[in-house]
This record gives structure tokens, sequence and C-alpha cells, in this order.
């Protein structure tokens, strides 16, 4: 039973994402996906103190259990970037489906942009920053807020000015000598 640790820890991960995702729909998706991940570690780490205080444990057991957490993390991992993440590209998915419904015809360009309007996806992007606590909108301008978002994307701006020497990999220079 305890071998099976880092798959119960895996199941309970996504248990708990679907409560979150129903519960608190106004919190943001990195908060939901982090509280998850916890809830499914909480429940590996439990199962590993269970092993620990079994009355016959195997040789080394921390070893057991360090390498049921590694295996967690990495379902885990493996969850939200692997399959989570899928809902990031809807957007490529929607439109292969929608070319698939139009069966030979297809769409032209006009029908495309009419289904994938600028505004309408700004909109619902601005509406997620601000439910999200990363915008704020006052006296109909939006302002950013201090967030976790913010922070990491400053890092990935200083990441990308020490490695290619321009705020974005769009324009920027030749690389850096070696």
């Amino acid at each position: 039973m305890f071998a099976l640790s880092p798959l119960v820890g895996l199941g309970a991960c996504v248990v708990a994402h679907v409560i979150v995702s129903r519960l608190a729909p106004a919190w943001p998706r990195a908060r939901g996906v982090i509280v998850s991940v916890l809830a499914g570690g909480g429940v590996v780490l439990t199962l590993g103190w269970r092993f620990l205080g079994a009355s016959a444990p195997a040789p080394a057991p921390g070893g057991y259990v360090l390498a049921w957490g590694l295996a967690y993390l990495a379902l885990a991992y493996t969850y939200v970037f692997g399959f989570f993440n899928v809902s990031e590209t809807a957007r490529r998915l929607r439109l292969l489906v929608e070319l698939l419904d139009a069966g030979p015809r297809g769409l032209s360009l006009d029908e495309v942009l009419r289904a994938y309007n600028a505004r309408m996806i700004v909109e619902a992007r601005l509406r997620r920053l601000v439910a999200g606590g990363q915008l704020a909108l006052a006296d109909g301008r939006y302002v950013l807020r201090r967030s976790l978002g913010l922070s990491v994307a400053k890092l990935l701006v200083g990441i990308k000015l020490l490695l290619l020497r321009a705020p974005s990999e769009f324009g920027a220079g030749p690389p850096p000598p070696r």
C-alpha cells in the first residue's frame, strides 16, 4: 500500500484541484494549483510518516519516503504542466475543432478573426488578472498590483536581460560571446 503513495497523492491533488476550482472560482489559477499540489503532498507526507512508524519498516525507510516524495513531485509536475496547462492551449484546439466542423470548405480568415476577435481575448485575460489580484481597475484604468505573477515576470525579464541582453527574445541582439 505504501508503495502507491505517489499515486494516492496525485489522486488527492486532482480531487483537491477540482474542489478548489468549484468552491473558489475567483481564486487565481496559480493559487488553486499550489493548494492542490500541497494537498497531494500532504497525503504523501502523511503516508510516509505512517510508513516510518510501522512496526516492521524496510531497511533505510527514509529513502523510500524520499523516493515517494520525489515521485509525487514528478507526477504533480506532469499533471500541472502536461495536463492542466493544456487548457492554456485551448484556443489552438478550439480552432482545430472549428476547422474540423467546417468540413472541406474550411474557414476564411474573416471567419476565424470573428471567432477570435482580439477584444474578446484581451477582455477575458484582463478579467482573469483582476480576479486573480494581479491588476486592479481604478477610475477606468488597469493598474498593476503587487503579486507573485508580477515578481515572476520581473525575474524572467531580468534573466532575459542577463542572457539575451534584451528584455524579450523578440529583438534580442546576438548571443553573448563565450
